[in-house]
C-alpha cells in the first residue's frame, strides 16, 4: 500500500506529506481546497502525464515522492526484478521531479529510470478513478479490454494467440503486396534491382579495404616526410657521415668495458648489455636501410587510391554506412531478384500460406469470441450483484456483441489484432426503460454506482494494492451514499482505499480521516492537510451533513454515524 506521499512545489501546494493508514483513507474539505491536487500529484508518481501548470511558484521544479510497501505485490515485485530495482525492506521508493518546460526526471529507489518504467511501476501499484473518469467508461473503446481482463488465462491466451496470426498474416500480405505486384511493377523492379547489383558486383569489395587504402593513401601523401625520416634516422644510427653514429658509440663503449669486465661481475653484465645494444641497433639499421629500399612515391598509385576511396564512398552514400552494410544490401538485391524471377511458383507458395494464416486466424478470433461471450456472461452477472448491493436492484445490465462473421472472406476488414468483437456496454436503470448505451445516461449518481460496481470487480483481478477514488460520490445522497459507504468500506477490508468525498456517510466510515483546507496570509495562498483524530472526525462529519460544528444535534447526529459505521466494520 501507500504509506507515504511527500508533495513539494506543486499547483498551491509548497510543502505537504501524508503518512496514509491501511483501509479506507478519506480526504475531506471545502469545494476548491485542493483535495484532487493530491490525487493529481498520485498520479504523477504513477506516470501520469504531467501538466507544467501543476509546477508551483516556490521555485522553478516540483517534486513528489511516494512510498510503497510492495510486500506481496507479485506484479511490482517481477517489475523491480526486470530492470534490476533493488528492493529495500519491501519498501519502493518513486520520485518524479517536473520542471516548468515539462521536462521530468523519474527516479525508483534512487535509481533514474524512464517515465513508461514508473508508469508500469506506478500501474501495479495504485489504481486512480476520478470524477471525470465516466466519460472513458461511456465509451465502447474501454469494454472490450475490460471483459478480456475478466475473462482472466482462457481470454488471455486466446487475445495472443489472434494478436500473433494476425501479425504473421499482417506481414505475408504485405510482403506479396509489395514485392509481387502485376507483371509490370515486377519487371521494373527487377530492372533497378539489377543495375544495383551490377554496379556494387563490378566494385568487387573487399570488407576490409577501405582501411587499407586509408593507409597507403596517407604513406602516399607523405611519401617526402617519411623517405626523409628514415634516411636520417639511418644515417644516425649507422651511417653518420663524421664518424658519430650511435652504434659506433656503442661499439667504442662496448671495447671499453671488454677491457674491465672481468674485474667486477656488475662489469660483466653491464657489457653483456652493451652488446645487446649494439646488435639491436644493427637491426633496426637495416631495417631502416631495407624500409627505405622498398618504399617508393608513385603519383599514379595516389591518384588511383583516391579514386577507389571516392567509389567506396559513393556505394556508401546508396547503399550503406560501412562497406559490410553495402555487401549485406547486395545479399539481400540478389535474393530479392532471385525471388522475382521465380515470382509466379514463390507468389503460389505465400498465397497459399496467406490462406492458411487466414483461416487459421478466423478459428482463432471465434475461439476468442466464444471466451469473451462466457467472461461477458459472468461479467453481467457480478455486475448486476453490484448494482443490487448499490441500490439499483431494477437496474438491467448487459454486453452486446455484433453479430460474428460466418467466414474468413465474411470478416474481411472486421479483424484486427483484437479479433473481430465489437462489444458495448447495455444499462437500463429503470423498470420500463430499455436497455441503452451507457453514454446515454444522464444521473450522474447513476454513472458513480456503475462505474464503482464495474472497478470492485476488475480490481478483484488484479494485486494493485491502493485504490483511489476522486468524488466518486457525485450525484449521490440519502441511503444510496449509506450503501457506497459501506461499499467502500468492504473493499476496504481487503485493500488500502483513497477517497475524496463530500458525504458524511463515507466520511463516517473512514478508517484514517484527513482535512485539506486552504488559507492565505493575503500574499500567498496555501494548502495543507491535517489527520483528524477522534473529536476532528466528527466535526468534520457533521460539516458534511450541511450545518455547523457548534451544533449540538448535528454533532450527536455525526457520533451516531460514526458508531454505526465502525459496528458495520
Amino acid at each position: 500500500m501507500l504509506l507515504r506521499l511527500s508533495i513539494h512545489n506543486i499547483a498551491l501546494i509548497e510543502s505537504m506529506e501524508i503518512e496514509f493508514g491501511g483501509g479506507l483513507n478519506v480526504l475531506s474539505g471545502e469545494t476548491g481546497a485542493g483535495k484532487s491536487i493530491i490525487v493529481d500529484a498520485l498520479g504523477l508518481v504513477r506516470g501520469d502525464k504531467s501538466q507544467r501548470l501543476l509546477v508551483g511558484s516556490a521555485g522553478d521544479s516540483a517534486r513528489v515522492e511516494g512510498v510503497f510497501d510492495v510486500t506481496g505485490n507479485t506484479t511490482a515485485e517481477s517489475i523491480m526484478q526486470e530492470y534490476g530495482l533493488e528492493e529495500s525492506e519491501g519498501l519502493l521508493i518513486l520520485t518524479r521531479e517536473i520542471g516548468k518546460n515539462g521536462r521530468s526526471i523519474c527516479r525508483a529507489n534512487a535509481q533514474t529510470v524512464t517515465l513508461s518504467v514508473l508508469r508500469r511501476l506506478g500501474d501495479a501499484l495504485a489504481d486512480i478513478h476520478g470524477q471525470h473518469e465516466h466519460q472513458s467508461l461511456f465509451d465502447p473503446q474501454t469494454h472490450m479490454p475490460m471483459i478480456d481482463r475478466f475473462g482472466g488465462r482462457e481470454t488471455g491466451e486466446s487475445v495472443q494467440a489472434v494478436a500473433q496470426t494476425y501479425r504473421q498474416y499482417k506481414e505475408l500480405a504485405t510482403r506479396l503486396e509489395t514485392k509481387f505486384g502485376d507483371e509490370g511493377e515486377r519487371e521494373k523492379r527487377m530492372d533497378f534491382l539489377r543495375f544495383q547489383a551490377q554496379e556494387i558486383g563490378a566494385a568487387q569489395l573487399q570488407p576490409d579495404e577501405e582501411e587499407t587504402l586509408i593507409s597507403l593513401r596517407k604513406r602516399m601523401e607523405n611519401a617526402q616526410r617519411i623517405t626523409d625520416t628514415m634516411t636520417e634516422a639511418y644515417d644516425l644510427i649507422y651511417d653518420a657521415a663524421d664518424g658519430r653514429a650511435a652504434i659506433a658509440a656503442v661499439d667504442s663503449a662496448f671495447s671499453k668495458f671488454e677491457q674491465i669486465r672481468a674485474l667486477d661481475p656488475d662489469y660483466d653484465q653491464l657489457t653483456e648489455k652493451l652488446r645487446g645494444v649494439y646488435y639491436t641497433l644493427e637491426e633496426i639499421a637495416f631495417d631502416l636501410r631495407d624500409m627505405r629500399a622498398a618504399f617508393s612515391f608513385d603519383p599514379q598509385i595516389l591518384e588511383e587510391t583516391q579514386a577507389r576511396l571516392d567509389r567506396i564512398a559513393r556505394l556508401k552514400r546508396r547503399y550503406g554506412a560501412t562497406i559490410k552494410d553495402v555487401l549485406s544490401f547486395y545479399d539481400s538485391v540478389i535474393q530479392e531478384i532471385d525471388e522475382l524471377e521465380n515470382s509466379a511458383e514463390i507468389i503460389a507458395k505465400l498465397e497459399k500460406e496467406c490462406a492458411g494464416l487466414k483461416e487459421t486466424l478466423f478459428k482463432q478470433c471465434m475461439a476468442l469470441h466464444r471466451a469473451r461471450k462466457a467472461a461477458a456472461k459472468r461479467l453481467c452477472q457480478q455486475v448486476r450483484a453490484q448494482l443490487t448491493e448499490l441500490g439499483l436492484e431494477k437496474a438491467r445490465f448487459d454486453i452486446a456483441f455484433d453479430t460474428p462473421p460466418g467466414s474468413p472472406e465474411e470478416a474481411g476488414e472486421r479483424t484486427g489484432p483484437k479479433g473481430f468483437d465489437r462489444i458495448e456496454f447495455l444499462i437500463s436503470p429503470n423498470v420500463g426503460q430499455d436497455l441503452m448505451p451507457l453514454s446515454r445516461i444522464v444521473s450522474g449518481g447513476e454513472a458513480s454506482r456503475i462505474m464503482l460496481a464495474l472497478k470492485t470487480i476488475v480490481a478483484e483481478l488484479d494485486d494493485v494494492g491502493t485504490l483511489v477514488f476522486d468524488e466518486i460520490d457525485t450525484g449521490l445522497s440519502g441511503r444510496i451514499a449509506h450503501i457506497v459507504a459501506q461499499k467502500l468500506g468492504r473493499i476496504a477490508l481487503g485493500r488500502q482505499v483513497l477517497c475524496i468525498t463530500h458525504l458524511p456517510q463515507i466520511a463516517a466510515m473512514a478508517d484514517t480521516h484527513f482535512l485539506i483546507e486552504k488559507s492565505d496570509d493575503s500574499k500567498k495562498t496555501f494548502v495543507s492537510v491535517e489527520r483528524l483524530g477522534p473529536d476532528g472526525e466528527i466535526g468534520e462529519i457533521a460539516r458534511l451533513s450541511g450545518a455547523g460544528r457548534d451544533r449540538t444535534a448535528v454533532k450527536a447526529h455525526a457520533r451516531q454515524m460514526k458508531t454505526e459505521a465502525d459496528a458495520f466494520k
